[in-house]
């Protein structure tokens, strides 16, 4: 019985190893999220256009977007322009895409970002998820690099007037709502920077080596122990009467 209780013990110990090793390398990817899809973003679709091109509204881009893509626009995001120009303020858009709908994006653009944005005068990046909802459009503007949750406000705008309904800064939230948005930025390092990140990392790292070195020993000790088994039966002598 003693026997058996160890090789239960020491397979599930295995089997969870594989677990650990398959969450800490996702862990350690989740980590650094951000900058992965940022390079790969500006890599594939990045455009720097010079200052004498005039710039499309918003409006006219999407239209243009959209069309080419097969499946509606799910969020929209800007980010601050370094060289401002009239009627846009972002650099340009990224997308996500979501299954098929009935839906489009709405109009004023330009108008209904500016609006979410008014007030907020060190914004880096504006989201709008689509399709909007039964309030309104609404609004993620945030103020640092996306792992702050202290430098995220929601804003929800009248999609037929474009009037602010509501805006809710970060120190608005109750105690609750504020650690719950800590929590993940937390587990994932970003809320610490890249230190906590690479602390992160790190952490992950160490993980996937005990996983590993503790796998290669149940192997070790299973080999050993078919080795030993194998090696009895061969020395055992069958007497028969």
């Amino acid at each position: 019985m003693r026997r058996v209780l160890f090789w239960m013990h020491l397979s599930a110990g295995a089997l969870i190893s594989l677990l650990v090793i398959f969450f800490s390398v996702t862990g350690a990817l989740l980590a650094y999220e951000r900058p992965i899809v940022r390079a790969a973003d500006e890599h594939s679709y990045r455009i720097d256009p010079s200052r004498q091109q005039i710039r499309l509204p918003l409006d006219a881009l999407m239209a243009l977007v959209t069309a080419a893509l097969p499946a509606p626009v799910e969020m929209v995001t800007t980010h601050q322009d370094p060289h401002p120009q009239p009627p846009g303020r972002g650099n340009g858009a990224a997308l996500r895409r979501r299954a098929p709908g009935k839906y489009s994006l709405p109009a004023h653009l330009d108008q209904a970002f500016a609006q979410a944005t008014s007030g907020v005068e060190d914004w880096q990046s504006t989201s709008l998820r689509s399709p909007p909802g039964k309030e309104g459009l609404s609004f993620l503007v945030d103020r640092g690099d996306g792992g702050h949750p202290e430098k995220h406000e929601q804003v929800l705008i009248d999609p037929n007037t474009l009037e602010e309904l509501h805006r809710e800064p970060f120190a608005s939230l109750n105690r609750g709502q504020r650690w719950r948005a800590w929590v993940r930025f937390i587990h994932t390092g970003e809320a610490g920077g890249w230190w906590g990140e690479t602390l992160a990392a790190l952490t992950a790292c160490v993980a996937v080596l005990l996983s590993f070195t503790g796998l290669v020993l149940f192997f070790n000790r299973l080999l050993r122990w078919r080795r030993r088994t194998t090696h009895h039966k061969a020395n055992t002598i069958e007497i028969s009467a």
